[in-house]
This record gives structure tokens, sequence and C-alpha cells, in this order.
């Protein structure tokens, strides 16, 4: 069984599509692909390798990068206080998660939002989340008032990865010594989860997460290259480097 161990880099990937998104920038990073286009422009002017060629390599090295997915974020605005919620999000399902505002019926000097103004919390008892296609991971940012248990179920429902919270009460103002709102707390497995379980009070209104992200499974697959298509980037690449040699100029 997985041992739920953080994957490296996925709240920063989280936090930085919240961010991206708030701006319209859809990933990959065309920006990373343009200043590796400007810096082989660069060198071409220096090693007297053709732009054109480069612009192409770079092509090679920045379009497969294309199946490889960024995480998906649920930052839970835009509904109305007292919400439950179910299928509002495509292919995602919620079971006993109700939408709570602050200034209205979330307490957000103890469970502060870690964006926005909602948060979800769990209703009635665990709050489960499903998804119609299975994800790498899971991650979001908990408030809570007592133990939190997460847990990954694959699709035959067995248990494949689990996380705990760090403290038993985080709250802003009546958290344990040490502890702060909006701890991060991440499930992983590469070959699929297709469900998650949190759970604190077994009667619920125990915690507040905000900000959930995942990543589908089928974005984060790399599919094995046909034949036909390692020879046809094989045939771009030797055409590529054969442009590049003719743009040098020979020794004198």
């Amino acid at each position: 069984m997985w041992n739920g161990t953080p994957k490296p880099g996925t709240r920063q990937r989280i936090e930085q599509a919240r961010k991206e998104a708030s701006r319209g920038v859809l990933w990959p990073d065309w920006r990373a692909m343009s200043r590796s286009v400007d810096a082989l422009r660069k060198r071409s002017r220096t090693n007297r390798i053709d732009g054109t060629a480069a612009c192409k390599l770079a092509l090679i090295l920045f379009v497969p990068g294309l199946v490889f997915g960024s995480p998906l974020l649920l930052d839970f605005e835009g509904f109305a206080d007292g919400t439950f919620l179910t299928t509002q999000y495509p292919g995602v399902s919620f079971s006993n998660a109700q939408v709570l505002s602050a200034g209205v019926s979330l307490n957000e000097f103890e469970f502060p939002p870690h964006s926005g103004v909602n948060v979800v919390s769990d209703a009635g008892g665990p709050l489960s989340i499903s998804f119609s296609t299975d994800v790498t991971d899971f991650g979001g940012f908990f408030t809570y008032g007592t133990h939190l248990l997460l847990a990954g179920f694959d699709r035959g429902n067995n248990k494949v990865a689990s996380a705990t919270s760090m403290f038993t009460n985080n709250e802003g103002l009546s958290g344990v010594p040490g502890s702060g709102p909006n701890e991060f707390i991440q499930l992983n497995f590469p070959n699929g989860i297709s469900s998650v379980t949190i759970t604190g009070d077994l009667s619920g209104g125990s915690f507040a997460l905000d900000d959930v992200g995942f990543t589908p499974i089928a974005a984060n697959t790399v599919p094995e290259p046909t034949t036909g298509f390692m020879v046809f980037s094989g045939g771009i690449l030797a055409l590529t480097i054969r442009k590049a040699l003719k743009s040098t100029p020979s020794a004198n």
C-alpha cells in the first residue's frame, strides 16, 4: 500500500495553478518555452545555428510535455453560503460537503479561508469526493478542530493511500501550540485514486477545506510512442540537425 509520502512540489504546483488560473493563464507554461526559444536564438547568433532550426528543436523538446497536466483547482468560490456540493463540478462528486462563507456561517477567525471567502465543511459525517477519472494526487488546505484522517481508494474500493493531520486542532485562535490554520495535507498514488474520504468528527462540522487540487491520471501518463511517431520525430530531428550543421561555417 502506498504510504502517502507527499510528492515533491505538488503544493507549489497547486499554489501556482491557483495564481495562474486567476490570471487566465493555461498550463503548460508557454512562457518557459518562449524563454528557451529566445535562448536558442541568442545562441544561434553566436554559434551560427539557424534560428528556425533552433525553434523547431525547442518544439521537439517541449511538445511532449503537453501530455503532462497541471493540477485542477477547486476553490469553492461562487457558491452561496449553505450550498451542499454534489455534482456541481464536472467529473467530481461530493457527499456530506457544505459550502460556508466568511462573515455568514463561517467563523473566519477560527477557520480562515486559504483564499477567497468560501470553504467546504464536513456536514453530517465524513466528507467524500469521487472522481470520474482517476487522479494521481489529491491535496488541500485544512483547518480542523479534531484529528483528521484522509484515505484514498481505487476503483475496487481498496485503500491505496492515507494521510493524517499534524495536530489535533489547528484553528486560528484555539489551535494547539505550534499549529496554524490551513495545513496542506496530500495523498499520492501513481496508479490512480478514484475517491477520497476525509474523516474528522463522525458527526461532522469538524473542519474547513479550501483550494483542493488534483491531477487526472490521463494527464500524467506519457503514452508509449508508436513506431510511426518515432520515425516522424526522428526525421524532424535529423532535418533540424542537418540544417543547423549547414548553417555552421566551415573551418578555414
